[in-house]
């Protein structure tokens, strides 16, 4: 029947809406008659296509469905449903109706039976033909749905078509083309891995003397090609060279393919030099291009297509043998390109030859710096960006070129205009890309060179951390044997290099050197890329061994830039970096073994850099620098002062050539202050500490460069200025400055743990600016800055906590943003500094985005407290105390006495009650010396006792027959103590020590023994002492409108036995002792021993009660405090946990558990201990021991000290303001006459100290 009686048989025979057809189905009876056999529905989504095929008796219509089903019906006498899920009735078993059904992957549709092969090979000639008009359609209208559409129809051809079949090889092939295509559009590797398999199998069914052969050769040869620019695998483009050069010999000079092949063919053997490095392969490239220019002279249409591409070929020569001939060809025939190219193509095809114009230009710029090329390469580069369509394949590559050239001339220049403007446009390209674009990990790792760029010229650490997780994605999406991988691995380790330079941090510099290594192993022998890939390897080396001193890495980093420079022509622009690195080297070289050939050495190789490079290359600055600090070096070897007035001049000059802006001016400010205080040591010539001392300050207070740098500096102004009468007065200045950089130095932006190690190298700032005010008469600036100084973590921390209530009634906003990155920062603090091999990049990436995470939250935060302070009445949020400010809210009960512990000298600085200035108390009888010896001393003596030894609680330790913690307790007393106390009428006193004071008991200070243990000579005949890791931990900032503190309970923990801990038995008692105690006096008490202790129950409960007892084991961790622990039944409760806790009715915390408040000796300004944390997490008051403590002794002290508080006490304790204090002290004092006076006895009672209200 005609496809119009098949309309017609339709007819209303079927309803159709917007969502679905329903079919009725008929059978002819045999004497001509119909009867229906079923009926179906057919949602319209499951069609993909509908094809039809009319050979004049029987219409064939053939369905393919979103499930990749075939549906084919013959209809002779009935019609039949589009999907054999939905039949009715199975009843057409009967009928006379052939179908078959075939899933896209080949497999047979159960159900329905085969159409015959006859039907079988018109089907598949029918969607052949089909995939054929589509795909024509495609080239014609550039729409990618025809293209998919034709895919889909070559695939059911390829699937129907029997293997042996003449027109299988054909079939084949044009599947592979149109995957071919369908790769130039989306740039996925699986498209043309496709398009590779389908047109090897059809070279492979190909007769040898098909005169399709060759066509189908060159149509493999440049998916090889293609497939080899997805893998970078050798072996892809080598098989690609084999391929094209069977194609080219098998055609004849007429062939239309021709020239185009040769073309090809001259890009592969170019890939081939990338990957080998052999010169014949480059050679032969150029001379297959030559060719096909000569061949297609007279086709306006392919000739610029191939002129541009020797072009490129020619460049690539000269990058390996620096031809000046090569890159001017290069430029030239490309140039002729674009001039052809303009009255012959479209805009698409001559932006392409304008981007490599624009990369030859720049390459030629690289190495003989006529800055005009740079500015071509722009110029041509901006130009192909404005033809490219948006939604064209190769604008993210064009847009990533561009990048590139504008970063080369910013490198040269220095104008921030072309970096911003480079990170601009390849932050575009990479929107442009998916996930899996074979040129994502191209323009990811330049994306990273340029933010490490933008780095080395601002010093924003934020930049190199863009630049490092960047450049790690480039190496994670870039397969293994990649001819990039080398590169990318460089670039990564440069930026690693960079941030090892600002942060310190050693693993840097190890995955810098890892990876170069790598790189250097991996790059093909003769490669361009070789000198560059040496030259940062050796710098690397460089930089481990200035943290190292390991000679090793200096000599192996000496050979690395000789090898490099023995492999490079005459003029190349990377002599001068190898140069001025080589010099480096040899001026280490010097530091080690003081032999004067290498400092003169060193000091050739910088005057040779310098000769070679134009005064306005960015690069200038820093050669002038490396050959001033040679000269400096050998002066201090020759003292001849014509080298450090060299040095001194060639340091000017730097400066001079510097952009204010650039982050480097700081290094150079700071060089020519190091070189004139070096220049004052020899000539004392009084107007070079002027000029040291000026240069330092400069430095000190730029507004670029890195804060430590800046930091250091201050510090040596403020150092330099003290030391001459003549400029004491600046000191004061230089301090402050310090001091505002110091937020900076100790950041939120890095981890608890990084802060806490960057601090032990400046623990003594506060003491020195402390004493140097104290000396100038100005009490408020030395207690500013002893605040300002000590516990930096722990008020870091805090201000993260601090109630926004008042800001909230203003900007709600505001303070709803400041609350969550405050939540956010603080958890980001406490990350851990993770650890990974350079191979799993994985991980390394993981880690990545966790430290970029962390300083964008910190800058976040930054901006956010500038924006509070902008705002009326919140010009000091979070800014540090006034001293005024202090006096007015220190406690009543006493006074708050900080000690100052300098080498110069020792203070006490008081805050009185109502005394209106901060009164100081000199210390004649302390010099620094002694105090440092007392901390030895009692190391020592517990050391002996085998007490420090011991991290737990439990029985008594060994005592040493020697008197040396009753001689501590003596000199504590008359050196400090009573001196103190002189004038004083208070029953209270808080200790706030510092440096090695902060570990000595100035609480049990006094004169002990039989005869000697009179009234008026020990510090509890007089107050009752408390500690304060800080004047602000103190201050009754609510006094005027606090609520009267009630008591909800107190929540008591006992853990006789730990798991791998020694048991402490009498933990149960105490815990007993306490439940009983406060169940007497009828107040609500919980005690959680053993297996009821759990880390959920015991958080818990926290939140409920007023008071908390630990009585059970402990850890400290001094590398990261936050993660100090209590051990309980089923793991530990660390610090973080119960900070994060929200705790409400805090107020006592007894740690009845071993060196709860013992700090750590390198960071004795920081308060690193539980008690402290304790505090942090908002209990008012800690009871805490300063090292192990008896299991017996601390059953008696809770117990005296408890049925002490708890004295008159019924239904309602209300705790005081000093009652704890008081109880604490009773209890102390009882033990400490009931023990008698003894070593052991100190040993006993001594370390139970009292921190807080």
């Amino acid at each position: 029947m005609t496809s119009t009686t098949w309309k017609q048989l339709l007819g209303t025979e079927w309803f159709a809406n917007t969502k679905s057809m329903t079919f009725l189905i008929v059978a002819t009876e045999a004497n001509g008659s119909t009867r229906p056999v079923g009926m179906i529905q057919l949602p319209r989504a499951d069609i993909i296509l509908e094809l039809d095929s009319n050979n004049g008796e029987e219409l064939i219509r053939t369905f393919l469905l979103k499930d990749n089903a075939i549906m084919t019906v013959k209809f002779k006498f009935s019609l039949l449903s589009l999907s054999q899920e939905n039949l009715l009735d199975a009843s057409h078993k009967d009928s006379d109706i052939s179908t078959s059904s075939t899933r896209s992957d080949g497999v047979e549709q159960a159900g329905l039976p085969s159409a015959n092969s006859h039907d079988q090979d018109n089907i598949t000639h029918m969607f052949h033909s089909q995939a054929l008009h589509s795909f024509h359609e495609y080239k014609r209208r550039w729409d990618m749905a025809l293209l998919k559409k034709a895919i889909v129809l070559f695939q059911m051809a390829v699937k129907g078509t029997p293997s042996n079949h003449p027109q299988m090889c054909t079939r084949m092939h044009d599947l592979g083309t149109a995957f071919f295509y369908l790769f130039e559009r989306s740039r996925v590797a699986k498209d043309i891995n496709m398009a590779v398999a389908m047109h090897q199998k059809a070279v492979e069914l190909t007769l040898p003397d098909d005169a399709t052969l060759p066509d189908f050769l060159y149509d493999l040869g440049k998916s090889l090609q293609r497939q080899f620019d997805c893998s970078g695998d050798a072996k892809d483009v080598a098989l690609a060279v084999a391929i094209l050069e069977k194609s080219v010999n098998l055609m004849s000079d007429h062939h239309e393919n021709i020239f185009d092949v040769y073309n090809d063919l001259g890009t592969c053997l170019r890939h081939l030099f990338q990957c080998t490095g052999k010169m014949d392969n480059i050679d032969a490239a150029i001379l297959a291009q030559r060719t096909a220019t000569n061949l297609a002279s007279n086709n306006s249409n392919d000739l610029p297509t191939i002129l541009n591409n020797l072009g490129i070929s020619l460049r690539y020569r000269f990058q390996h043998t620096g031809s000046a001939q090569d890159i001017d060809e290069a430029i030239a025939v490309q140039q002729n390109a674009v001039d052809i190219s303009r009255t012959h193509l479209s805009n698409t095809r001559v932006a392409n030859i304008l981007n490599s114009l624009g990369s030859s230009y720049r390459w030629r710029f690289t190495t003989m710096g006529n800055t005009t090329d740079i500015d071509s390469a722009i110029l041509v580069q901006d130009e192909c960006v404005q033809l490219t369509p948006e939604t064209d394949r190769d604008l993210p590559m064009r847009l990533n070129n561009l990048g590139i050239s504008l970063r080369h001339r910013f490198e040269r220049i220095g104008d921030t205009v072309d970096i911003k403007k480079t990170i601009s446009v390849q932050q575009r390209a990479l929107t442009l890309v998916s996930t899996n674009h074979m040129d994502r990990a191209a323009i990811l790792n330049s994306l990273g060179t340029s933010f490490r760029n933008y780095f080395d010229h601002t010093g924003d650490i934020n930049y190199i951390e863009e630049a490092i997780g960047f450049q790690q994605q480039s190496v994670l999406a870039t397969p293994d044997g990649h001819i990039h991988i080398p590169i990318w691995l460089n670039n990564l380790a440069s930026s690693l290099l960079q941030r090892f330079e600002r942060t310190g941090n050693v693993q840097d510099i190890d995955d810098a050197i890892a990876a170069q290594e790598k790189s250097v192993h991996l790059i093909p022998q003769g490669h361009a890329y070789t000198q560059t890939l040496l030259n940062n390897l050796g710098t690397s080396l460089q930089h481990r061994f200035q943290q190292s001193a390991d000679v090793k890495d200096n000599e192996e980093a000496i050979n690395a830039f000789n090898k490099a420079l023995d492999r490079l022509p005459e003029g190349n622009p990377l002599i001068t970096r190898l140069l001025n690195n080589l010099g480096n080297s040899y001026r280490y070289l010097f530091q080690c073994t003081g032999d004067i050939e290498s400092i003169n050495e060193a000091i050739a190789c910088h005057s040779k850099a310098v000769e070679t490079i134009p005064d306005d290359h960015a690069l200038k600055m820093n050669s002038l620098s490396n050959l001033g600090k040679s000269y400096q070096y050998r002066f201090t070897r020759n003292k001849n002062i014509d080298d450090m007035d060299t040095a001194i001049s060639l340091f000017k000059k730097a400066l001079e050539l510097t952009p204010d802006d650039h982050a480097d001016v700081v290094h150079h400010l700071h060089q020519l202050a190091t070189a004139y205080e070096n220049r004052f040591a020899y000539s004392q010539e009084f107007s070079d500490i002027i000029d040291a001392v000026m240069y330092y300050h400069a430095a000190a207070e730029s507004s670029t460069g890195p804060p430590s740098l800046r930091f250091e500096c201050a510090q040596q102004w403020a150092s330099l200025s003290w030391k001459i009468p003549q400029l004491q007065s600046l000191t004061l200045r230089a301090y402050s400055v310090a001091f505002e950089l110091l937020p900076q130095v100790i950041w939120l932006g890095e981890t608890v743990a990084s802060r806490h190690t960057k601090l032990k190298s400046i623990s003594n700032l506060a003491s020195s600016a402390a004493a140097v005010a104290i000396s100038l008469g100005n009490y408020d600036a030395a207690l500013q800055w002893l605040e300002s100084g000590r516990c930096i973590v722990w008020a870091q921390l805090n201000n993260l906590r601090t109630p926004l209530d008042d800001l909230r009634e203003v900007d709600p906003q505001l303070a709803d943003q400041l609350l969550h990155v405050s939540k956010d920062l603080e958890k980001a603090g406490m990350r851990e500094q993770k650890m990974a091999s350079l191979d799993n990049m994985v991980e390394k990436i993981s880690f990545q985005t966790e430290v970029q995470a962390h300083l964008k939250l910190a800058s976040l935060w930054d901006s956010l407290l500038e924006k509070v302070r902008g705002i009326h009445g919140f010009d000091n949020f979070l800014q540090p105390m006034q001293v005024s400010k202090m006096l007015s809210l220190a406690p009543q009960a006493g006074p708050v006495v900080v000690i100052n512990a300098h080498a110069s000298r020792c203070d006490a600085l008081a805050l009185i009650p109502g005394a209106e200035d901060v009164v100081c108390i000199p210390l004649p009888q302390l010099p620094y010396k002694k105090a440092s010896e007392l901390q030895e001393l009692m190391s020592s003596h517990l050391l002996s006792g085998g007490i420090r030894s011991r991290e737990v609680r439990g029985g008594r330790p060994a005592i040493s027959k020697t008197s040396g913690l009753r001689d501590i307790l003596s000199d504590l007393w008359k050196r400090i103590v009573e001196p103190v106390l002189e004038g004083l009428a208070f029953s209270r006193i808080w200790w706030c020590a510092t440096g090695p004071l902060s570990f000595l008991p100035l609480h049990a200070a006094g004169i002990y023994g039989n005869k000697t243990n009179l009234p008026g000579k020990k510090i509890s005949d007089f107050v009752i002492s408390s500690y304060t890791p800080t004047v602000n931990s103190i201050l009754d900032k609510d006094r005027d409108h606090k609520p009267q503190t009630r008591f909800t309970g107190i929540l008591a923990i006992s853990q006789p036995n730990t798991a791998n801990l020694p048991p402490i038995p009498c933990t149960t008692k105490e815990g007993q002792y306490i439940e009983k105690a406060f169940s007497s006096s009828q107040l609500r008490v919980e005690f959680l021993e053993g297996s009821d202790a759990t880390v959920e129950r015991v958080s818990r409960a926290m939140e409920l009660h007023s008071f908390v007892h630990f009585a059970c084991h402990a850890y400290q961790d001094q590398e990261n405090p936050t993660k100090s622990a209590f051990y309980l039944a089923d793991g530990t409760l660390a610090l973080e946990d119960i900070i994060n806790n929200s705790l409400p009715n805090a107020n006592l915390a007894f740690l009845s558990a071993c060196q709860t408040a013992t700090g750590d000796k390198s960071l004795s300004e920081e308060a690193i201990h539980l008690a402290a944390g304790m505090l942090m997490a908002g209990y008012k008051s800690v009871i805490a021991t300063m090292w192990p403590i008896s299991d017996d002794i601390a059953v008696l002290v809770a117990e005296r000290f408890y049925s002490r508080l708890l004295v008159g006490q019924n239904s309602e304790l209300k705790v005081e303001e000093s009652s704890v204090a008081k109880s604490f002290h009773y209890a102390v004092q009882t033990i400490r006459e009931k023990l008698g006076d003894s070593e052991e006895s100190y040993l006993s009672w001594v370390p139970y100290i009292h921190i807080g209200m």
